[in-house]
């Protein structure tokens, strides 16, 4: 009775989530295709709609085309593309959720499988076939936001490389395994064959896992509703193709309740000659999700992936790039050897550059770079001579630069507000460890030896301005209250806090440099786990 009882309930609990979403209404942040139009109007910032409201995408359909917006209910960050609801066969947000949220165990044949023919296949001298698949909308582990979209982008970038593709977004245990086996069949007729994974992922005793985005991870039993990493292996081996590759873009930061079994990372594995497996880290630890247009070993993949060079080579940039830009916290691992000589791109050019490490970009704003660039100065015409004149550039100001040197903690500048002699800067943490934290706000305190790790702000004319200190003083709010000395930083979930400098003069245009001392992040070597968070060329005007 207690059994049935406790199944209604979470009968209950889903269909009220599921409705949740369903009825939410979405605030457009950014989108990277002017013509997308949504309840019959073109797509613009701060455009607010219902998820009953139809998307109708852009013309291009071969474009990855993003709209990242936020909820209303929640506040919280999501990203839909075209891949997403092409794949789910959803118009609407509340047809999108429906779908993936309804697991069905009758899905079989090829009809239900979605898949792409290159129109670039008769330009490479061999059959090629790659299964997709990104997981970015999970019921019950952290919601992964460039997860999905680094997939449409690996899947829009192997069709232009002659690769016909399957794929699936936002998978359901059943549609993940439908997929691996319709795949296997299909992929006998051809002489290449990669899968990609983008998602969550875990290891459990030596053994991996991909996680669909149903599965719960309550209990070590529930291992059986993930994909193990060697049904991927034996899908592709059971092809029979010369070249074969599987990309684990996985591990995250996914959560689970036997911490002492699961260990952080994904354990290392082998496939058998002519196969290489590919992991987007090394063992024991994480994968970044990031916080640009892709994630960093996606980003370092669409980078290189286009070139004419040989596999290994290709890799060896993909790998140091990774590693540079994640300022060597995350190392890629490629296991086995290929024995076909295989390119990606016999008519690519040379491997660009490694990129080194920089501070990262905002969501999409490489996307839109290119048509900042393209945008012209405006034009006045002078009253005395009559002559039309482009204006001079007014110097830009400094950027404003962020530094945080506690591991697996994401942190971005969201805005900055003057109001009279006080400015409020507000910042997003994002948790990419393994277990919730409670950071404290270091003050005065800075502990033996520690001298330098305290909260101070500096202004253009030199004065400082610390916590307590004289008539200036620096302040913070969280998330949840102000007088609450502690930011509460779950895991994977972007929490916001608000850090306040009091009494600047009125002339203060540049704050060179803020910088805001913090306990309990577990950086290695610091006393009571102390991070120093500094930004520096903050405009306060």
């Amino acid at each position: 009775m207690r059994k049935i009882i406790f199944s209604l309930f979470m009968l209950i609990a889903f269909a009220v989530t599921v409705l949740a979403q369903q009825k939410d209404n979405y605030e457009v942040l950014r989108f990277n295709a002017p013509d997308i139009t949504i309840k019959g109007q073109k797509i613009k910032s701060g455009m607010v709609f219902t998820s009953d409201d139809a998307i109708v995408w852009g013309k291009n359909k071969r474009q990855v085309q993003i709209i990242d917006c936020k909820s209303k209910s929640t506040g919280l960050p999501r990203r839909f593309s075209n891949y997403q609801f092409d794949a789910n066969k959803a118009k609407t947000v509340a047809e999108f959720y429906l779908r993936i949220n309804k697991a069905s165990t009758r899905e079989t044949g090829y009809d239900i499988v979605p898949f792409e023919s290159s129109p670039e296949a008769k330009s490479f001298g061999e059959r090629r076939i790659a299964l997709v698949i990104g997981n970015s909308e999970y019921n019950k582990q952290p919601y992964l936001r460039n997860a999905a979209s680094d997939a449409a982008m690996v899947q829009a970038k192997l069709l232009s490389l002659g690769f016909d593709v399957m794929y699936g977004y936002d998978c359901t245990y059943e549609r993940m395994r439908t997929l691996l086996n319709n795949f296997s069949d299909r992929a006998k007729d051809y002489d290449a064959a990669v899968i990609y994974y983008s998602g969550h992922g875990l290891q459990n005793k030596e053994q991996n896992y991909m996680v669909p985005i149903e599965c719960p991870l309550e209990y070590e039993s529930n291992l059986n509703q993930c994909v193990g990493a060697l049904d991927f292996v034996e899908k592709l081996e059971e092809t029979g193709c010369t070249t074969k590759i599987v990309f684990f873009d996985a591990c995250r930061n996914v959560q689970t309740s036997w911490r002492r079994s699961a260990t952080r990372g994904l354990a290392s594995m082998e496939g058998t000659p002519g196969m290489v497996i590919v992991f987007s880290t090394q063992k024991g630890n994480i994968a970044l999700d990031g916080e640009g247009e892709n994630s960093p070993f996606a980003e370092a993949l669409l980078d290189n992936i286009d070139s004419k060079a040989g596999f290994p080579d290709m890799m060896n940039n993909v790998v140091t790039q990774t590693y540079n830009v994640t300022n060597k916290a995350q190392y890629p691992v490629t296991t086995g050897n290929l024995i076909s000589g295989f390119r990606f791109n016999e008519h690519g050019g040379e491997l660009p550059k490694i990129k080194e490490s920089a501070p990262r970009a905002k969501p999409l704003e490489t996307m839109f770079a290119a048509e900042k660039q393209t945008q012209k100065p405006a034009t006045v015409l002078d009253k005395v001579t009559g002559a039309i004149q482009t204006p001079a550039q007014t110097p830009a100001k400094p950027r404003a630069k962020i530094s945080f040197d506690a591991p697996d903690i994401d942190v971005r500048l969201t805005n900055v507000k003057r109001t009279g002699n006080n400015v409020v800067i507000t910042l997003m943490f994002t948790n990419n460890s393994s277990r919730p934290l409670k950071p404290l706000f270091v003050d005065e305190d800075t502990g033996v030896g520690y001298e330098n790790h305290r909260s101070v702000a500096y202004d253009d004319q030199g004065t400082n301005y610390t916590p307590r200190k004289g008539g200036y003083a620096i302040s913070f709010a969280g998330t949840y209250a102000s007088s609450n000395p502690y930011l509460n930083l779950p895991v994977g979930v972007p929490v916001k806090t608000e850090i306040i400098i009091k009494g600047l003069p009125e002339n203060t245009e540049i704050l060179p440099l803020v910088q805001v001392a913090f306990r309990n992040f577990g950086t290695p070597g610091a006393p009571y786990g102390e991070a120093l968070l500094s930004i520096r060329n903050i405009a306060c005007i």
